[in-house]
């Protein structure tokens, strides 16, 4: 290439202005004077080896110009494949470019679809505003309607508290009715103790009865010896016989009298003994009401407690809500206002509760220590109870021992009637049967002095038995009024529990429409950040799309500066071929004048042969030896 250089134009040999024929060489032979053979062959021969030369240094030219070509042609097609190949990725990086560009488009679309959903949500998000707003206006009233309800409750807590000093003063009088049970109690100690005085001096009584008996008998003994001596004046004593006769019956009329007085006292002991049992197990149904009812009082108070607990957590949830609400958006301020007035109000109303609460507290604390104390007067009169048992128990054994001297008296009786019908029989006399009359009526006067101590002691025990049943009664009253009292104080925690359920149920309502104005404060807050980070990824598409935009502007050049650089190396390549193909054109045309040339040497060495045959041949030999050596 440095000779030709893409021009296409001819290599010119030394001495040769045009293309050699064989007809050029005779022309000097013909226009000037003879020469000799040799010289014409060592001519020839040196044209020969002109262009043998030139033919040689034309085909190593037109090789390496082959070569050159080739190196070219190698280096542009790798050129053009790599070209191709930038090419193609810069199409592929333009329609990935162009795919960016699209998703970006529909991405702005989707935001700009996104914007007006925010727009909705926000629309909705107002809208939940003014539902919050109402239902604060409906809270503002359930929590008027709390606070009603907690005067209410405030003035039912004041007639509990007036109930439980009357309670308390029900049992500081069943405290004085327990301290005159313990004075009747010993009252009737004091006569169980007079008893069983009585029963010693009676059973003492009896032994002396008896050993009075026993020397009546040893009288009757001797009165039926002296019998035979009194007949002469059985006719007088006859008149004193049938009056002490009247007399004895009068004594036992008035011994039966006194026996059906016993009787009817001792149905009345049982009668009393069946009141007292029935008393006894109206108490105790009494007390096993009370200890129901002081369990679901417990129960009560555990319940309570358990709301308690559950309005101190709602408490702590409610603070919770409320310092997480404190950065919410600027358009709900005014809500967040009324809110605040409306938890003001709660708290009031809380405070009012819980006021409440520790007034019911203390007021539950008094009701268990007037229980506390209750329970001790029931402990006391259940002891003085059992002592009335242990008297009742005492007083019907003095009785049965009452029985057993009335059994005694009554043998003492019959004893005397046999005597006094031994005395009829034997006709004692009247001084003794005088002396025994007088005995027997003292013993009956004490008999019916002690029945008459016996009646006396039985109205005394029946009129404590009505002072116990009037106690009963009272107790039963009292009872009953606690009965009411409790139920006055179920009914008040009912009350308190329904107003707490309202008290909850404002503080749902408040924290749901807190969540909701705080989730509705969310969702504008993350539909304003999806807007900004729409827009922002829109600003970002956008400045990719332009920034891909100026890349395939680029690469558009650079393309086009590509095609033109390889325009240009397609011309010049074609100028090579072109010279190429002149040079062949030209290397054919030195192939035929050196075969043209051959052929004249053959020829004239074959003139020179007939010539001169060793001239011949050793011209032939030189020629060849220069031509093609």
């Amino acid at each position: 290439m440095s000779d030709l250089n893409g021009s296409g134009g001819s290599y010119s040999a030394e001495g040769g202005g045009s293309s050699w024929l064989p007809g050029n060489g005779s022309r000097p032979a013909r226009s000037g004077d003879a020469e000799q053979p040799g010289e014409v062959v060592d001519r020839l021969r040196q044209m020969a080896d002109m262009l043998a030369g030139a033919l040689a240094q034309g085909e190593q030219k037109v090789a390496e110009a082959k070569q050159e070509a080739a190196v070219q042609i190698a280096a542009v097609q790798a050129e053009h494949e790599k070209t191709k190949q930038e090419a193609t990725s810069a199409w592929q990086e333009v329609e990935r470019l162009r795919t960016q560009v699209q998703q970006a488009q529909a991405t702005a679309r989707q935001m700009l679809a996104e914007r007006e959903s925010a727009k909705q949500d926000a629309a909705a998000a107002m809208q939940e505003i003014e539902r919050v707003s109402a239902q604060n206006e409906q809270l503002d009233q359930r929590a008027e309607q709390a606070e009603a309800a907690v005067r209410q409750l405030m003035t039912e807590r004041e007639a509990a508290q007036r109930d439980a000093a009357a309670m308390r003063q029900e049992a500081q009088s069943v405290r004085q009715q327990k301290e005159q049970a313990e004075a009747t109690g010993r009252q009737l100690m004091a006569e169980r103790e007079s008893a069983k005085q009585d029963a010693a001096a009676m059973q003492q009584e009896l032994d002396r009865v008896r050993a009075q008996l026993e020397e009546m008998n040893q009288r009757v003994e001797q009165s039926e010896a002296a019998v035979r001596q009194a007949i002469s004046e059985r006719e007088s004593a006859k008149q004193e016989a049938n009056t002490a006769w009247q007399e004895g019956l009068r004594a036992r009329a008035q011994a039966e009298q006194s026996e059906a007085a016993m009787r009817q006292a001792i149905s009345e002991r049982d009668n009393a003994q069946s009141e007292a049992v029935g008393a006894r197990q109206q108490t105790d149904q009494a007390l096993a009401k009370a200890r129901t009812a002081e369990q679901q009082a417990r129960a009560a108070e555990q319940r309570s407690e358990q709301s308690e607990a559950a309005v101190r957590q709602m408490m702590s949830e409610r603070d919770t809500a409320q310092r997480e609400a404190v950065g919410a958006r600027q358009e709900t301020e005014q809500a967040l206002a009324q809110l605040r007035a409306t938890e003001q109000r709660a708290e009031q109303s809380e405070a009012a509760v819980r006021q409440m609460m520790s007034e019911r507290e203390a007021a539950q604390r008094e009701a268990a220590g007037a229980w506390q104390e209750t329970e001790r007067l029931r402990a006391q009169a259940e002891q003085s109870e059992a002592a009335m048992r242990q008297a009742f128990t005492e007083r019907d054994q003095a009785r049965a021992q009452a029985e057993q001297f009335e059994a005694a008296a009554r043998q003492a009786m019959s004893e005397r009637d046999q005597m006094r019908e031994d005395r009829d029989e034997a006709h004692r006399s009247a001084g003794e049967a005088q002396a025994g009359r007088k005995a027997l009526e003292g013993e009956r006067d004490r008999i019916s002095k002690h029945a008459a101590d016996l009646a006396q002691a039985l109205e005394t025990a029946q009129a404590e038995l009505n002072t116990l049943r009037s106690r009963l009664a009272d107790l039963e009253a009292a009872s009953k009024d606690a009965d009411v009292l409790r139920r006055r104080v179920q009914d008040l925690d009912a009350e308190r529990r329904r107003a707490l359920d309202s008290v909850k149920q404002i503080e749902n309502d408040r924290d749901s429409a807190e969540l909701a104005q705080a989730r509705a404060a969310s969702e504008l807050a993350q539909t304003q950040r999806r807007v900004e980070d729409l827009i922002r990824e829109r600003d970002q598409a956008l400045a990719q799309a332009r920034q891909v935009g100026a890349e395939r502007d680029s690469i558009s050049e650079k393309l086009k500066e590509r095609e033109q650089w390889v325009d240009q190396l397609a011309e010049a390549v074609t100028q090579q071929r072109d010279a190429l193909s002149a040079l062949s054109a030209e290397r054919d045309q030195a192939r035929t004048s050196a075969d043209q040339a051959r052929k004249l040497i053959d020829d004239l060495t074959g003139q020179l042969r007939t010539m001169s045959p060793g001239a011949a041949g050793s011209a032939a030999t030189g020629s060849y030896a220069g031509g093609y050596s």
